[in-house]
């Protein structure tokens, strides 16, 4: 099944982080959407800026959309854990689950020394109420 995702969120790198030590953290990801670096690495949409590394800022941006299978989830939690290394302070990304039956899924991917991963839905479940956060994969009632 595809679906289209978006990823957001920015992170500070530690003076010296290399846009070729970058692409390698991020090479699962590249090698997933095809693509041999950042600079190609362009959204769906024209107006989103792909993936950028801004040297002189020390900042790697993301604000990318692109259409991925279920397999992806775990290709950009591994890609953004391996930024932790060349994280400055933590960060968040967000990424964002478009599904076909119009249900919307969203994770928080931390980088940094204490990265981790979140996973909710939104929406409601067939009683009416909240869908349940999932952590992991395993849902959490109540959260």
């Amino acid at each position: 099944m595809r679906m289209e995702v978006h990823v957001h969120g920015t992170v500070l790198l530690r003076a010296g982080t290399t846009t070729s030590q970058i692409e390698e953290a991020l090479r699962p990801w590249l090698e997933y959407i095809d693509e041999d670096n950042l600079a190609d690495a362009k959204s769906v949409h024209p107006d989103e800026p792909g993936v950028v590394f801004d040297k002189r800022r020390r900042v790697l941006e993301v604000c990318w959309t692109g259409d991925v299978g279920r397999s992806f989830h775990q290709i950009i939690s591994g890609a953004l854990a391996s930024l932790n290394p060349f994280s400055e302070e933590a960060a968040a990304f967000e990424v964002s689950y478009y599904l076909e039956d119009g249900q919307d899924e969203f994770s928080m991917v931390f980088v940094g020394r204490a990265g981790g991963q979140r996973l909710f839905r939104s929406g409601a479940d067939a009683t009416g109420k909240e869908a349940s956060a999932l952590k992991g994969g395993k849902g959490v009632k109540g959260e």
